[in-house]
């Protein structure tokens, strides 16, 4: 399943990479997915949205593929904070973190809300605009 965001259309991947659509043939329609290199808050929390929308059917919710793992890749990729800098702010080990990224260990439910607040908190507060 994909969202539309901004007027395009927007995917997570199995790996928790956010990709967005761009017509990559205009003669034949053809969309072409390419990954965002710093995916913004509201962007992710687009993706929240559309998981716990009340019209979302269950098909919808499967297709998204959001499992713990793929949603706290994406927030961290969201809040561009890698695995040794997560571990510290939390107090674990970057080796537990990591397992939680693959999907190795399941992302404990208080990490994983707490990081997706985090998200949407910025997502409601974005940063000040340096203005020169």
């Amino acid at each position: 399943m994909s969202i539309e965001f901004a007027g395009k259309l927007a995917r997570i991947t199995a790996d928790g990479t956010i990709e967005m659509s761009r017509l990559i043939n205009a003669r034949t329609g053809e969309l072409g997915w390419f990954p965002v290199a710093n995916p913004t808050p509201a962007l992710l929390k687009a993706f929240l949205a559309a998981l716990s929308h009340p019209g979302a059917s269950h098909a919808d919710r499967s297709r998204l593929t959001m499992t713990p793992a793929i949603r706290f890749s994406a927030a961290l990729r969201t809040l561009q904070w890698g695995p040794s800098s997560f571990a510290r702010i939390v107090g674990v080990s970057e080796r537990s973190v990591r397992y939680w990224l693959t999907g190795r260990y399941e992302v404990p439910a208080p990490v994983l809300e707490w990081t997706e607040r985090l998200v949407l908190w910025l997502a409601d507060n974005p940063p000040p605009h340096n203005e020169r």
